[in-house]
């Protein structure tokens, strides 16, 4: 079955949406885009009118756990899902890695309205270096 991921946002939430992501990638419950639980929610991060600053409280709700890695592909390939902080025209921006094929990686919320697949090199090059890659583990430990 194919998971269809979220790959828009209203406002500064892409923080959120890659736990939501990882939500799809687990079967786990999330907030559906445009509801009251979803403006909530950003609301509560502190993501309509800023970055979402205010994420850990959606991690315990949803039951992810984050676990730090490093820039190696092969721990990526073996951690699924991963999120990684990119550099974009706007900033920093939280994408989720939820697939990887041949050197590249597929990527949630990177691109408008779908998934995309990068190469890992390009990834590695816009990642903010000092953030390290983390899985985004079912079940808080």
């Amino acid at each position: 079955m194919k998971i269809r991921y979220q790959n828009t946002q209203l406002w500064n939430e892409c923080a959120l949406v890659s736990i939501w992501n990882a939500c799809r990638y687990w079967g786990l419950d999330y907030p559906v885009m445009g509801t009251k639980e979803y403006r909530l929610s950003c609301v509560e991060a502190c993501a309509i009118n800023g970055g979402a600053i205010g994420v850990s409280k959606q991690f315990r709700k949803y039951g992810i756990a984050r676990v730090y890695g490093r820039y190696a592909f092969g721990w990526v390939k073996w951690n699924l899902p991963v999120e990684f902080s990119v550099f974009c025209h706007m900033g920093y921006h939280s994408v989720l890695a939820v697939d990887v094929r041949d050197d590249r990686v597929l990527l949630a919320n990177y691109a408008r309205d779908m998934t995309y697949w990068l190469d890992w090199d390009r990834l590695c090059g816009i990642s903010n270096g000092r953030c390290r890659p983390a899985q985004f583990r079912k079940g808080i430990e």
